[in-house]
């Protein structure tokens, strides 16, 4: 399966979650590996399917970390994808693309198992940034009163 059509098989899966949890941000794996296009067009697919929702798509490979951000229009006066992707990319060692813009972010990863930078292990700390830059922003709030992380806006 090409990239491109594995990513927007992704989308549907991811789009449904969206739809069955009802959030406005929404963090995800996107299980397109190293292919940044499936990514990209996961993203593209996402935008048609989920408008109303800002989506951060994770993909991790063997050798890259891909982190994608889409945001509607209507939510970019709270969140900017690039501030979003840069917070998932700083508790990594990422770097933001130049390329980006408030409503379109990307970074890659690149692996490195002599520096221990494995970008399956890597993925998970950087959904943990991106959720914890919603969460200091006010964007999603725990319904608990206890410490425990809220990860509803989390596709595990």
């Amino acid at each position: 399966m090409s990239g491109a059509k594995k990513g927007r098989t992704e989308a549907q899966r991811i789009a449904a979650a969206i739809k069955s949890y009802a959030v406005e941000y929404y963090v995800s794996d996107c299980e397109t590996e190293d292919d940044y296009k499936g990514v990209e067009a996961c993203a593209q697919a996402l935008e048609k399917s989920a408008p109303n929702c800002a989506v951060m798509l994770v993909a991790a490979g063997l050798k890259k970390l891909n982190v994608v951000a889409v945001i509607p229009e209507d939510k970019r006066e709270k969140l900017s994808a690039k501030d979003w992707v840069s917070a998932a990319l700083a508790v990594v060692g990422g770097v933001l693309s130049e390329e980006s813009t408030d409503a379109f972010a990307f970074g890659i990863v690149d692996g490195n198992p002599e520096e221990d930078k494995f970008p399956l292990k890597m993925k998970d700390t950087a959904r943990g940034g991106a959720f914890a830059f919603l969460k200091k922003n006010g964007l999603v709030v725990d319904e608990e009163s206890d410490d425990e992380p809220d990860f509803s806006a989390f596709d595990c």
